[in-house]
Order: structure tokens, then C-alpha cells, then sequence
């Protein structure tokens, strides 16, 4: 009698282990599974997009981030204070290009994307909407 409540006891355990480690592998890999890149570039988009706009300085101002085809992180800001036709537009780009490649490089916030190989791409708009200049910052130079 001892042995078959003992068996019994087994089979349950047994069977208890067959249908938990299906479940759990199933419930691991629909709730908790790893996120692609993509979706982790999405996440973080839709993240700063909730607090945007958000004036970075009192020349600039963040509007939004999206991500692009081809792993690629795009930023898109207003500097506040100029209007295309009073600005050298090139030479404001020259002069930003060295310092977003720093901030690319050493912002422990941006850790994912270097890990990733993911360009960061920084656009720019006048006070009025119109369209100034983007800087790239790829792989190849933040690496």
C-alpha cells in the first residue's frame, strides 16, 4: 500500500516537472524575451519621445528620436535662435561634428549603441521648421 502511494507520489512529481518546464520555457519566451535590436532602438525612441519636446540648452532644443532602416538612432533638433539665411550652416556643422562624436563615444548612457554598431545620427531645423544639417556619427568613427 506504501509503495503504490509512494508511486503515485512519483508519477505526480514526475508529471509535475514534465508540464512545469514546457510552461515556464513557454511563459520565459512569450513575456521575457530578449528584445531585438530593433525593438531596443524602438523602446528607447518611444522612452525620450514621451518627455520630448525637452529643451537641451538655451540654443537647442530635442523634438524627437526615431530609428531608421539599418540600425540607425536619429535625433531631431531645433536650434532655437537661428534662421537658416543668417547662419553658415557648414561651419556650424564642422564645428558640432568633433563634439558629438566625443559625446557618442564616451556617454556611458549610450553604451548600447556603440555595443550594437549603431549609427547616431543628429538632424537639425532652424527656428522655423526649415531644414539646416545632419551629422552622422557611424561605427567607423566612434569605435
Amino acid at each position: 500500500m506504501q509503495e503504490t502511494t509512494r508511486r503515485y507520489k512519483n508519477i505526480g512529481i514526475i508529471t509535475a516537472i514534465v508540464v512545469a518546464i514546457p510552461t515556464f520555457i513557454l511563459v520565459q519566451w512569450l513575456f521575457f524575451k530578449p528584445l531585438s535590436l530593433d525593438e531596443q532602438l524602438k523602446r528607447s525612441a518611444n522612452i525620450l519621445n514621451a518627455a520630448c519636446p525637452v529643451k537641451v540648452d538655451e540654443e537647442t532644443r530635442l523634438d524627437s528620436a526615431t530609428v531608421l532602416p539599418g540600425n540607425v538612432f536619429q535625433y531631431n533638433y531645433t536650434l532655437l535662435h537661428l534662421e537658416q539665411a543668417a547662419v553658415n550652416v557648414e561651419s556650424i556643422q564642422q564645428e558640432m561634428q568633433p563634439y558629438l562624436a566625443d559625446v557618442v563615444k564616451t556617454n556611458p548612457e549610450l553604451k548600447i549603441f556603440r555595443k550594437n554598431n549603431t549609427t547616431m545620427n543628429y538632424c537639425y531645423w532652424d527656428k522655423n521648421g526649415v531644414f539646416l544639417f545632419k551629422i552622422a556619427i557611424t561605427p567607423d568613427i566612434y569605435q
